[in-house]
C-alpha cells in the first residue's frame, strides 16, 4: 500500500471513529423534531429497566473471553485471505503521557457512549418494533459497519452480536459496557506491547506468501463460527414486556445513515479502490 493509500486508510479509521462517537446524537435526533426527539430518547433511556439492572459479572467475563476468541478468529481468517488488510487493522497505539487519556477514553468513555447509542437506544427501539432477533442482527450490522475498515468489520461482527445477545440475556446494559470496555482495554494493552515492533507494511508481507493461508483461514473461520454458535445458544434473550410492544418498521433514518456511511468508508479503504485513487492522482499531476 502506498503512502497515499495509507493516508486514506488513516482517514477512514478517523471517520469511522467519528461515525461511532456521533451515533448517539444521530439516533436520538432522528427525524424532524430533533430537540424534542432527543429529550424523549433521553427519558426513555433513563426509564429503561436495563439501566437499573445490575450487571452479571461472571456472565459478562465469560462472554468477553469467548467473544474475544471469536473476534480474533474472524480477523485472522480475513487477513489470511486478504494479506494486504493486515496493515489496516485499527490499533490503539500510544506511549508516554498520552496513555492515560487513551485508557480513559477507550476503556470508559467510548464503550459507554457506543453502548448508549447502539444497545441502549437503537436496539431497544428495534426490539419494540420487530423483536429480539431482528434487533440483535440489525444493530450488529450497523455497529460493525460504523467501524469503516473491512478488517475491523470482520472482527467487530461477532463482538457486536455478543454485545446484543448479552444485553438481551441478562437484561442489563451494564454487561455490554463491561465487555466493550474490556475489549478496548485489551486492545490498548496489545498496542502498547506491539508498538514499534512491527513496521508499516511488514504484517502484510509476512502473510503474502504460503500455501497454507487458505486452510488456515478456513480453520480460523470455522473456529470463530463454532464459538459464536455456542454464544448464540447460551445467551438466549430473557422475557421482556417491551419486545414487540409497538410492531412496525424497524428501519429508521439514523440507521440508514450509519449503514450507508459505514459502507462508503469500507469501500474507500479497499485496496482496489485506493489503487483507482492513486491512478487518478498520478493522471492529474
Amino acid at each position: 500500500m502506498g503512502a497515499a493509500g495509507r493516508e486514506r486508510t488513516g482517514g477512514a479509521l478517523g471517520a469511522g471513529a467519528a461515525a461511532r462517537h456521533g451515533a448517539a446524537a444521530v439516533v436520538c435526533r432522528d427525524g424532524a423534531g430533533g430537540a424534542d426527539r432527543f429529550q424523549r430518547g433521553d427519558g426513555a433511556l433513563r426509564a429503561d429497566t436495563r439501566w437499573r439492572t445490575p450487571p452479571s459479572w461472571g456472565t459478562a467475563l465469560a462472554a468477553f473471553v469467548l467473544a474475544f476468541l471469536a473476534s480474533r478468529a474472524f480477523v485472522i481468517a480475513y487477513v489470511m485471505l486478504v494479506p494486504s488488510a493486515a496493515d489496516t487493522v485499527p490499533e490503539f497505539l500510544s506511549r508516554g503521557a498520552d496513555v492515560v487519556p487513551l485508557v480513559l477514553a477507550a476503556g470508559l468513555l467510548i464503550p459507554l457512549a457506543e453502548e448508549i447509542a447502539f444497545r441502549g437506544l437503537m436496539m431497544r427501539g428495534q426490539e419494540r418494533a420487530a423483536g429480539f432477533g431482528v434487533a440483535a442482527v440489525a444493530t450488529t450490522v450497523a455497529f460493525a459497519l460504523a467501524h469503516g475498515v473491512p478488517a475491523s468489520i470482520a472482527g467487530i461482527l461477532p463482538l457486536a452480536y455478543v454485545l446484543a445477545r448479552l444485553t438481551q440475556h441478562t437484561g442489563s446494559l451494564w454487561d455490554s459496557v463491561i465487555v466493550h470496555a474490556l475489549n478496548n482495554l485489551l486492545a490498548v494493552v496489545l498496542g502498547l506491547v506491539l508498538i514499534g515492533k512491527v513496521g508499516q507494511g511488514q504484517s502484510g508481507d509476512l502473510l503474502a506468501g504460503g500455501a497454507l493461508r487458505l486452510p488456515a483461514a478456513l480453520l480460523a473461520l470455522l473456529f470463530g463460527a463454532a464459538v459464536l454458535t455456542v454464544l448464540h445458544l447460551w445467551l438466549t434473550p430473557r422475557p421482556d414486556p417491551v419486545e414487540r410492544r409497538a410492531p412496525g418498521p424497524w428501519v429508521s433514518g439514523s440507521y440508514v445513515i450509519i449503514v450507508l456511511f459505514g459502507l462508503a468508508l469500507a469501500l474507500l479503504s479497499l485496496p482496489g479502490v485506493q489503487s483507482l485513487f492513486d491512478t487518478a492522482e498520478r493522471f492529474l499531476r
